[in-house]
């Protein structure tokens, strides 16, 4: 289970850091496809995402071993940030709840002074930096280990809101691991919280 869940925190980093890798290129299409999709409880603005859910056992068995070859980049990517915000005189925790309020504009800011929000600004800058490099590096073991970068974030979609892709990820997951197989009652992982 320990290894599912440090997946999970994998996969929740992957949508972060690639999602800066298509936005430009995807947004146009997506809002086409959410004018043309029913709504679904839970998802971004109400709206259904286009999910593909029949990949290959191949496909899938890359995926997951992907993921794993990324996990050494995404956990120094974590420190970085992390130190990022040390550095400039914040708790991780205030940083975020500073950051949550910003993005659920709240114009409190969670009660962040003048002196905190230039902290917050200057080490949210740090991060957009490091998330950049963040991303480039995990583009290049992806599209290096003979993967499109849609394919993989086409996976982790449907990791996120696909039952049966879940179900078989997290089963070759715990394969490889030498684990034994998941009852399937897992959560999936969440996607960043977006900038509105």
């Amino acid at each position: 289970m320990k290894h599912l869940q440090k997946f999970k925190t994998i996969i929740g980093i992957s949508v972060a850091v690639l999602s800066f890798a298509v936005a430009p290129a995807l947004a146009q299409d997506q809002e086409e496809q959410q004018q043309q999709q029913p709504a679904l409880p839970g998802t971004p603005g109400g709206q259904a995402p286009d999910i593909k859910d029949d990949f290959s056992d191949e496909t899938l068995e890359k995926f997951v071993d992907i993921n794993q070859k990324l996990a050494p980049h995404q956990q120094e990517g974590e420190v970085k940030m992390i130190k990022a915000i040390e550095d400039k005189g914040l708790k991780t925790e205030r940083f975020g709840e500073i950051m949550t309020a910003q993005q659920l504009n709240d114009s409190t800011n969670a009660g962040a002074s003048a002196d905190e929000m230039q902290k917050v600004e200057a080490a949210a800058q740090d991060i957009r930096d490091i998330q950049m490099e963040l991303q480039q590096r995990m583009t290049k073991v992806i599209v290096d280990e003979g993967m499109e970068i849609q394919e993989f974030q086409d996976i982790i979609l449907a990791y996120q809101y696909s039952p049966k892709v879940q179900k078989k990820i997290n089963t070759l997951l715990e394969q490889s691991q030498g684990a034994p197989a998941d009852s399937g009652q897992t959560t999936p992982a969440q996607p960043a919280p977006r900038e509105e």
